[in-house]
């Protein structure tokens, strides 16, 4: 017997760590079954950062700083768009192809980076997008390849450590709510545990019946991170989605600052303002908080980590995230 142990223990150990399973209960997120208030980090660009180096790029330096930070998560935007800056935008490394087929080069990238984070114990956010190419991918191709990538995911285990967003922002992204109703149909015809959603725009409040999470983007205002935003957005999420009950994911808060001058975007420096808003999201009943960082829109020649270190506001700022977390009331 104890050599039939013995052998089942190397091979689980041979196998790699096993990925947490991410769930849902009522309006909050489980992980391996215990709720918990979620952490995640912008990591936008981390299909590139996998694809450096002939495809073995250093994910690890940055998910290992993450998860000893107290991060629970990243959101990845697989079919990104580098549109600040220099450096041309490159199809090639995205998931999806121009015409909606998946990137067959680019799939195991997209999974090696899957299990690095189920190795660091990281959940992934895959947020899916068609409108970051030349020409916007057509919806019924989109539709197709995002069941694709839920049934080869089902087929490869599981990964239930991840979540789609179906489209980033859709309603201003050309998306319909019946194309979305579609495309979270299909996704829950493949794989029924695979957790979904789709995110509106600033202040947008959307639902489906087929959506699990409720993806709320704020709309930046001033007082973004005060006590009264948090009530006040949470309050009219819940309104808006009465009477289902469902985790309210405040997943693209305001950013903490731009990280380049051609992005056109303002400067909010705000130190101290993201670890409030984290704090009273919390308090006020949110099920998960993402630090929105821009430095993760270009990590195609440096990990996150070492971006960060030469933005230290930004590093302490994204560290006092999770402290002011955890300090805050909540399960």
């Amino acid at each position: 017997m104890r050599a039939v142990a013995f052998a089942i223990a190397l091979l689980l150990l041979q196998a790699g760590p096993r990925a947490e399973t991410l769930g849902i209960a009522g309006n909050r997120f489980t992980v391996d079954g215990q709720p918990k208030f979620l952490l995640f980090v912008s990591y936008f660009d981390g299909l590139r950062r996998a694809n450096a180096n002939g495809g073995a790029g250093d994910v690890d330096t940055d998910f290992a700083y993450l998860k000893r930070t107290g991060y629970h998560g990243i959101r990845l935007m697989v079919n990104w768009r580098y549109t600040c800056g220099s450096g041309p935008d490159d199809d090639a490394q995205k998931l999806f192809a121009a015409d909606g087929s998946l990137n067959q080069p680019m799939w195991p990238v997209f999974v090696r980076l899957l299990e690095r984070a189920a190795a660091h114990g990281l959940l992934v956010d895959v947020t899916f997008t068609r409108d970051t190419y030349a020409v916007a991918i057509p919806v019924d191709a989109y539709r197709k390849a995002i069941a694709g990538v839920a049934e080869r995911l089902l087929a490869a285990g599981g990964y239930r450590h991840v979540l789609f967003d179906v489209h980033n922002e859709y309603p201003i992204h050309g998306l319909t709510p019946s194309d979305v109703h579609d495309i979270l149909s299909d996704v829950e015809a493949v794989d029924a545990a695979r957790i979904a959603t789709a995110s509106g725009g600033g202040g947008d409040i959307v639902d489906d019946p087929a959506m699990d999470v409720v993806a709320y983007h704020d709309s930046r205002e001033d007082d973004w991170h005060e006590p009264a935003a948090a009530v006040r957005q949470l309050e009219a999420v819940r309104r808006g989605i009465a009477p289902a009950e469902k985790p309210i994911y405040f997943q693209e808060p305001m950013p903490f600052r731009k990280f380049h001058p051609d992005c056109g975007h303002g400067e909010w420096p705000r130190t101290g303002a993201a670890r409030r808003a984290v704090a009273h999201a919390r308090r006020n009943g949110a099920a998960a908080w993402t630090f929105h960082t821009r430095q993760s829109f270009d990590l195609r020649g440096r990990t996150l980590v070492a971006i960060l270190e030469d933005d230290p506001d930004q590093k302490a700022e994204l560290e006092a995230v999770s402290a002011a977390s955890a300090s805050s009331s909540g399960g």
